[in-house]
């Protein structure tokens, strides 16, 4: 995890370059010369950086559930930084399509709405805001998109609220080496709606 994620100690860091610069220090202290990187929603902005401003470190690319530019809302943006809990049931809600608030998990036994509402519910003082705010803040990579060397693996949500696929549009068709899957009935919680199915996405670049 990222520092302040998770269990990982230390300060949360402002911004998606930040956080690629030190992805690729984790990288060289554990010796990872060139590797396959696959990134979520804000992960997606972070991998996607590291894949263009270190080319010679990465093999492939994996981005899921994401959109550039990935713009916040001024009522979410504002409620994070008051660390209201109706920011994180906003993220809750918007993350998950329609059908996925209905039920229907692919793990037995698992409520899709409960798994990621007890995740957010984890999150130190401030890590939400400033984790929306870095993506609110990244606002130059379209133009990175064209230093992208590597192969790019797209997994979107059909029905994803929070980074609606129109908008990953330009960034699709600015790197050559490219292709999409695109999940039907899914929403922005790949890994808790389809997680069958993008894990098969991803074996196809492993």
């Amino acid at each position: 995890d990222l520092p302040g994620h998770g269990r990982s100690e230390g300060d949360v860091i402002p911004s998606i370059e930040g956080m690629a610069d030190w992805v690729v220090k984790a990288l060289d202290a554990s010796g990872q010369d060139k590797t396959i990187i696959v990134g979520h929603s804000m992960g997606s902005l972070v991998a996607f950086d590291v894949a263009a401003r270190y080319p010679d470190r990465i093999k492939h690319l994996a981005m899921v559930g994401t959109s550039i530019p990935m713009p916040v809302g001024d009522l979410l943006l504002d409620s994070a930084k008051e660390d209201k809990d109706v920011a994180k049931e906003m993220v809750n809600f918007w993350s998950h399509s329609q059908a996925a608030h209905l039920g229907g998990s692919q793990v037995p036994g698992t409520w899709m709405i409960g798994k990621l509402g007890r995740l957010l519910e984890r999150s130190g003082p401030g890590v939400i805001y400033n984790d929306l705010k870095a993506c609110h803040d990244y606002v130059d990579g379209v133009e990175r998109s064209k230093q992208i060397q590597a192969p790019t693996l797209f997994i979107l949500g059909e029905d994803d609220f929070m980074t609606p696929v129109r908008n990953a549009k330009e960034l699709v068709e600015n790197i050559p080496q490219s292709s999409t899957v695109m999940l039907p009935n899914c929403g922005h919680a790949i890994v808790n709606e389809a997680p069958n199915e993008m894990l098969d996405a991803l074996a196809t670049i492993v």
